[in-house]
């Protein structure tokens, strides 16, 4: 002050944190408003030891400072990260910073197809001159309609200079030409018009195949590109084709659906054409592009200031609109509701949309709306969800025909709207919808499976984890009730104080018995998120597997696995990744019965043949128990498939090392078998390699005589569980020996492999790589909840297949995302870079710690000026000696929840140190998580970052 006189119009000075002569100094000066510039105007003599000052609180500034005082002694860094007033200067590179290359390739593209005058059609027509230079820019730089190009670009810094995500979005393009396998002799072989139509049926079989997984990959894509984009407002966001021609090599030959073949006809009718056949494809697709819009919090800028005001967001979401509602805008508005944007229109909009009475439209906006009030009760989307349940209206309007594609969504939209509430009347309604019956010709389509299943995971969702401690409901008998459901017995007509109707669908005839086959499902995925995390045993018994053959009679195979999934989520902590746990799950009738196998009831097939005298003459010369042994062998691989999926939802999101390696060893063995089945189906006489058969010691006695002794339909099934079961434990890890697995299963295309099996395998691909590395997935109820809503083991037979689970309920699992990617940046240049951080989290064993084994992107030499770089994550978790446990990790990478680390650190000696006390702090908490987990760090003089100088051996003057 004796330097400056104080102004007459400054503010009061704060209390601010000085312990030191030096730091009162440095605050004397930030109050009295120097900056570096004055200092340079001051006498030599006066300026050093105000510079000194300077020097000495520059290393470890207090953490309670003002943002001027952080500028004062050049800690730039610290004033964007601590000062929560403080808008950072600059913010991680987006899509339109820095994307000089994508928009070169952009205009390379656009320069092509100007050259030549041809275009790319979507589904017909023969290849064009100068498509191979489309694709050839699009291996290099990703797809620009798609999203993948950007994904590619900002992960580089992510997963270092390997290729593993460019194959990702090589595998999850649906817009590039099929590549087909060269026909087999069988195919070629014959003499004229036998040899052309031998080889036109493999060509429209295996085409036909491989368009099945095409139409699956904008399920996996969708998870890729998740909140990758901040779009302009004054421009409609692209959507991508889909690409159903193929090649033949070695020459290239187009191929093409012949509607005109015969199976090939017969298979479009059933779908009503290929405008039928791309109609949910379609759906994922537009929800694929939905997705990439950011969240509102998702950035400092783009669309979070731009949507401050709702009718630009709304004017932006009303230009996106076709002039003829379809299913692609249908999952676009759907994946606008799961993140969080439909609340920007209005009710005339909404009422334009609902009035057009488009099936899927309605469908997206009953479960975008609940999902973007999932938990409020709110009034408005309360009454259009009640609308579409005609057991919620009055009598004169219980005949009004609506679809049962709305009434299985609007159960749904109604367990999310009202989740965690135990809501009185939503819970009964539900309750009593689980055992419902079809009533009339609208359920001939779906079926009843759907709606009752819905019915379930709505009643589980809204009494999530409240279990026995529901007020209000005890005289429901909610545990009784669902237990009938799952087990079986005489309906009771009154149990709800409604008479019900007698039946009038052709499609079931029911009776006066319930039906298992309908209500099972939802019953026992409500039971499992009722008493979620719950760890009562009298529940787990509830579900428990068969242990007797004559109980096992009364269960399908299929529900096993539904049973050991449920009773996971029950006993949530004693979960365990390991194969020991898995192998208590096996009730001991499975095992003997495999390892010693008893007198096998008569097949079908033996009776028609008349051999069935024989087996009876065979099992009086060898007494035993008659029992079905293929019901065994389906019963024990459900039984591993679902103890995968339990271990999959208990360590959703960890990456844990124990649990990866269970179900990759478990994975193995079903990809084995599938394999052996399929090559027994093709009369291939190859047997197993000996990589793949050292994993089979279990599930390997499934096989006899070099025969598989399961169907392919099960094998499907499990493979299908146990690859979402990984997905979902390293979820945005990008884990290389987990890819290479699941690129491995999607590889097998056959007349058995379903849609549905594409569909999970790509979504897993997906996961491995959620929102390009940068999020994960939650582990708290309701995120379990959603996960499980999600990747329902229930797999579609076909694109159109709606009968036993609704495709649009695959998307919830957005609801469980979570960005957990820590990143720095230098605020001096705003660009990213590598920095090592040292974590010190809670001395926890359920503690969710990030340990999957990730090479570094730094490469390691003893003789560094640096500390020592972990080359693997897991090998530099230690136990830290006074707080708790430690893991180093070099950003960017997947941390642990904030909840769990104790304190963060900057180890490294080219930047300025920063310690972060986060539990002591919950506001600095708060900040992380506004600038999505991006830290500010300032280079030291002398000093190139990683990416320039990795071991440390150059200097600035190189």
């Amino acid at each position: 002050s004796f330097l400056f006189p104080p102004s007459p119009l400054r503010k009061p000075a704060k209390h601010w944190t000085a312990s030191t002569l030096a730091e009162k100094t440095v605050l004397a000066m930030a109050e009295e408003g120097m900056t570096a510039r004055d200092l340079e105007m001051l006498p030599f003599g006066v300026a050093v030891p105000l510079r000194q000052a300077l020097d000495d609180c520059r290393n470890d500034p207090p953490l309670k400072w003002p943002a001027n005082a952080y500028r004062l002694v050049g800690r730039e860094d610290l004033a964007n990260l601590l000062n929560i007033d403080c808008t950072p200067s600059s913010s991680l590179p987006s899509e339109r910073q820095g994307a000089g290359e994508i928009a070169s390739a952009a205009l390379r593209l656009g320069a092509v197809a100007a050259a030549t005058g041809t275009t790319a059609g979507p589904t017909s027509g023969a290849l064009v001159e100068g498509e191979e230079d489309k694709e050839a820019l699009a291996r290099d730089y990703g797809d620009i309609v798609d999203g993948t190009a950007l994904v590619l670009k900002q992960s580089i810094l992510r997963f270092g200079k390997d290729k593993r995500v460019k194959e990702v979005c090589r595998l999850l393009r649906s817009n590039r030409r099929i590549r087909m396998h060269k026909p087999p002799a069988h195919a070629v072989g014959g003499a004229g018009e036998e040899e052309g139509s031998a080889l036109q049926t493999w060509k429209q079989q295996h085409l036909l195949w491989r368009i099945y997984r095409v139409l699956a990959l904008p399920a996996g894509r969708a998870m890729l590109t998740l909140g990758s984009i901040t779009p302009d407002l004054t421009e409609a966001l692209p959507i991508p084709h889909f690409e159903l021609r193929g090649s033949l090599p070695p020459k290239d030959i187009p191929v093409s659906l012949d509607s005109e073949h015969t199976e090939i006809s017969r298979i479009l009718q059933g779908y009503g054409g290929i405008a039928g056949m791309l109609e949910w494809p379609g759906f994922h697709n537009g929800v694929a592009v939905g997705l990439r819009v950011s969240m509102p919090d998702d950035t400092g800028g783009g669309i979070a200031a731009a949507a401050s005001r709702d009718d630009i967001l709304r004017t932006w979401v009303c230009y996106n609109r076709p002039r003829r509602l379809n299913h692609t805008h249908a999952g676009f508005l759907m994946a606008l509701g799961l993140r969080g944007h439909l609340a920007a229109l209005s009710p005339s909009d909404l009422y334009w949309y609902l009035s057009k009475e488009h099936d899927p439209t309605i469908l997206a906006f009953l479960i975008g709306m609940a999902a973007g009030k999932a938990g409020t009760m709110d009034v408005r989307v309360s009454k259009m969800l009640c609308l579409r349940v005609p057991a919620l209206l009055p009598p004169a309007f219980a005949d009004y025909a609506f679809s049962a594609v709305t009434q299985t969504a609007a159960l749904v939209g109604i367990g999310l709207l009202y989740r965690g509430s135990a809501h009185r009347l939503m819970t009964e309604l539900l309750l009593t919808e689980i055992g419902n019956r079809p009533l009339d010709e609208r359920w001939a389509d779906q079926g009843p499976e759907a709606y009752c299943l819905a019915a379930g995971m709505g009643l589980g969702l809204v009494c999530l984890c409240k279990g026995a401690n529901a007020i209000g409901l005890a005289d429901l008998q909610i545990k009784d009730r669902l237990r009938q459901y799952m087990n079986g017995g005489p309906a009771n007509e009154s149990e709800d104080g409604v008479q019900r109707p007698e039946s009038n669908a052709s499609c079931v005839k029911e009776g006066r018995m319930i039906n298992v086959d309908v209500t099972a499902p939802g019953a026992t995925l409500a039971l499992g998120l009722m008493y979620l995390m719950s760890n009562d045993e009298v529940i787990a018994g509830y579900l428990a597997v068969p242990d007797t053959h004559f109980a096992l009679d009364f269960v399908r195979p299929d529900f096993i696995m539904l049973r050991v999934l449920s009773k996971g989520l029950v006993l949530w902590s004693k979960v365990r990744p390991s194969r020991a746990w898995v192998s208590n799950q096996v009730p001991p009738i499975f095992e003997e019965s495999i390892q010693n196998p008893p007198n096998e009831l008569p097949s079908l097939k033996s009776i028609l043949e008349g051999k069935s005298e024989e087996k009876r003459k065979e099992r009086k010369s060898r007494p035993g128990e008659d029992v079905d042994l293929e019901a065994i062998r389906q019963g024990y691989c459900y039984i591993i498939a679902g103890a995968c999926l339990a271990i999959g939802f208990r360590f959703a999101g960890t990456a844990s090392a124990a649990a990866k390696e269970t179900i990759q060893y478990y994975l193995r063995q079903f990809l084995d078998l599938r394999k052996a089945k399929a090559s027994a189906a093709d009369s291939a006489s190859r047997p197993a390699s000996p990589a793949a058969m050292k994993h089979s010691e279990e599930l390997g006695r499934l096989k006899s005589g070099g025969r598989v002794l399961v169907a392919r339909g099960v094998l499907e099934a499990c493979v299908a569980a146990a690859c979402t079961a990984l997905g979902v434990v390293m979820a945005g890890t990008g884990h290389l020996s987990s890819l290479r697995l699941l690129r491995a299963a999607r590889t097998t295309i056959d007349a058995h492999t379903s849609f549905g099996t594409h569909q999970m395998v790509h979504m897993a691909i997906g996961l491995l790589f959620l929102g390009g590395g940068r999020l994960t997935l939650a582990s708290n109820p309701e995120a379990i909840a959603a996960l499980v809503c999600a990747f329902f083991p229930r797999f579609a037979m076909n694109p159109k297949d709606n009968r036993y689970y609704l495709q649009a309920l695959r998307h919830l699992y957005v609801l469980a995302v979570e960005p957990r990617c820590i990143q720095c940046v230098d605020v001096d240049t705003g660009a990213p870079c590598y920095v090592p951080l040292h974590l010190t989290l809670e001395n926890d064993q359920d503690a969710k710690i990030i340990d999957r084994p990730a090479p570094s992107p730094i490469p390691l030499t003893p003789t560094l000026p640096s500390p020592p770089i972990p080359h693997q994550i897991s090998s530099k978790s230690h136990q830290d000696r006074t707080t708790g446990r430690g893991m180093e990790v070099v950003a960017p990478c997947l941390i642990p929840p904030l909840q769990s680390i104790l304190s963060l650190e900057i180890i490294s000696p080219r930047f300025w140190p920063i310690r972060l006390s986060l539990r002591k702090s919950p506001t600095l908490q708060a900040a992380l998580q506004r600038q999505n987990l991006v830290i500010y760090v300032k280079r030291k003089a002398a000093y190139l970052h990683y990416r320039q100088d990795p071991r440390g051996l150059r200097t600035l003057e190189e």
